[in-house]
């Protein structure tokens, strides 16, 4: 039930876990990992420590190879470098799909 002091949303995020195979730098990994609106990160109120979230051009459909690296997975696979921001991902995420 609304009442008076009832305040709306600011932001409405989206997400939904995912698999990824990681190539195109050192090993192929499998990676867990999350396909997330472009709402999402402004809904928890949180940013990203290097680079951005996403755009609205990006949050359209055939634009799913757009990434945000987690601070884990950018120190040890990518070694911490600051210059991977930028550098296309087609080449390097692959989305896998499942037969089940």
């Amino acid at each position: 039930m609304l009442t008076e002091d009832a305040h709306p949303f600011e932001a409405v995020g989206a997400f939904q876990s995912d698999s990824f195979n990681l190539t195109g730098s050192g090993d192929p990994s499998f990676l867990d990992g999350y396909r997330a609106s472009r709402e999402f990160f402004p809904a928890l109120g949180i940013s990203p420590a290097l680079g951005r979230t996403f755009t609205a051009e990006e949050d359209r459909p055939g634009r799913e190879y757009e990434v945000i690296l987690s601070d884990r997975l950018w120190r040890e696979r990518f070694g911490a470098d600051r210059d991977i921001l930028g550098v296309p991902c087609d080449s390097t995420v692959t989305r896998t799909r499942s037969s089940a």
